[in-house]
């Protein structure tokens, strides 16, 4: 059962997975931040940040969800999680490698698991042991990314879109149905 936490566990999975796995031989000072459009004005020197741009309606179908112990609640609402992933570097060079090696990471690992996405908040779990959350790079439009730039008033950097799929937000209330009738009583009264 993914709790509200589900988006911030989701951004801080993928951060967390390219800080783990960067190659610090390839690049010794590269930094891993989620980024809000103020941070893209005054971005890090070099590293990949991640940007949280757009918040939709899942598009990908889902399966009904099992029952929490027997207990019925409101169905979840699954969410499209847009984020822009940008490189900084130096040089145009360093870019250029921090993006290739980011998205490889990326596509290598398309389905994040429930001990990445739990680790957002230790001791709690925001995911279920069987959810997860798939990767899918996407094609942002020119008109998007003059808009995202254009909001955050800095200039354009390079930059690939990447889609967190079917991020499930489950409801904390219970939902009371009333049961299902057995039997009908029917009184008749006596007419004199």
């Amino acid at each position: 059962m993914a709790s509200f936490d589900a988006i911030a566990a989701t951004g801080s999975a993928i951060r967390r997975l390219l800080a783990d796995a960067c190659p610090r031989k390839e690049f010794p000072a590269a930094t891993f931040e989620i980024y809000d459009s103020r941070n893209l004005q005054k971005p890090m020197e070099e590293g990949i940040s991640l940007y949280l741009y757009q918040v939709g309606p899942s598009v990908a179908r889902q399966n009904p969800r099992p029952r929490d112990g027997g207990m019925r609640r409101s169905p979840p609402v699954w969410l499209d999680l847009h984020y822009l992933l940008t490189a900084w570097g130096r040089t145009p060079d360093m870019q250029h490698r921090l993006l290739g090696w980011a998205v490889r990471t990326l596509e290598d690992t398309r389905i994040l698991p429930p001990p990445l996405l739990n680790d957002f908040s230790p001791g709690t779990e925001v995911f279920g042991a069987n959810e997860t959350v798939e990767l899918v790079c996407e094609m942002i439009s020119i008109q998007d990314l003059q808009a995202i730039w254009e909001v955050a008033q800095a200039n354009q950097q390079l930059s690939i879109g990447f889609v967190a799929r079917a991020v499930a937000l489950d409801s904390l209330v219970e939902r009371v149905e009333e049961r299902a009738a057995q039997t009908r009583e029917f009184d008749f009264a006596k007419v004199t």
